[in-house]
């Protein structure tokens, strides 16, 4: 496995700024989640400074993943959301850097370039297969003026951004990555 050593081979990204910015806004919804089922004072600040580790383990794994990928792999804002479902369900640093290798590679190649050029086209595919499906939706939406941009926040996360329910997240992840690369486009 390539990966074994990449959380020990950080490497400076010009993305350090703006990942621990990310990452410090980060699996608090989770930590939410985790501290109401937390009793005594005690266990919530013993709970908080093990989300904090994990903050720590996310920050390293997106510098390795995106420091290691030969500039293969470029940050951007959302790729923290897909990284910290991978962590909160697997735990394992090591192992969510080689899987967040393989879904930036297999997954999310066009999100991990360094613009969304080549993903809008994608994008305009949504409000075609809505129209589709629901013509008077389509209509409506293109009567509406908005543009097909607004679907990019769940393509790029994989939903983890706006769908709050843990469970439903991680149902949505199995199906991501059991599936082609393009069915965040049909959900």
């Amino acid at each position: 496995r390539r990966w074994d050593g990449l959380l020990h081979s950080e490497v400076p990204t010009d993305y350090d700024d703006v990942i621990s910015r990310d990452v410090d806004r980060s699996l608090h919804r989770f930590e939410e989640e985790d501290d109401r089922r937390q009793g005594t004072k005690a266990q919530r600040r013993r709970c908080s400074r093990a989300w904090q580790a994990r903050r720590d383990s996310l920050r390293r794994v997106l510098r390795s993943v995106v420091g290691s990928s030969g500039g293969e792999v470029h940050y951007y804002q959302g790729l923290h959301d897909v990284a910290s479902v991978l962590l909160v369900v697997v735990m394992d640093p090591n192992l969510v850097c080689g899987m967040l290798e393989r879904v930036c590679f297999d997954f999310l190649r066009d999100c991990c370039q360094s613009d969304f050029a080549a993903l809008i086209p994608i994008l305009d595919l949504v409000f075609t297969m809505v129209t589709k499906v629901d013509p008077k939706l389509g209509a409506a939406l293109k009567a509406s003026g908005v543009n097909a941009a607004v679907t990019l926040p769940w393509i790029i996360t994989w939903f983890a951004h706006d769908v709050r329910n843990t469970a439903a997240v991680e149902r949505l992840f199995d199906a991501c990555l059991a599936g082609h690369p393009s069915l965040p486009l049909y959900l």
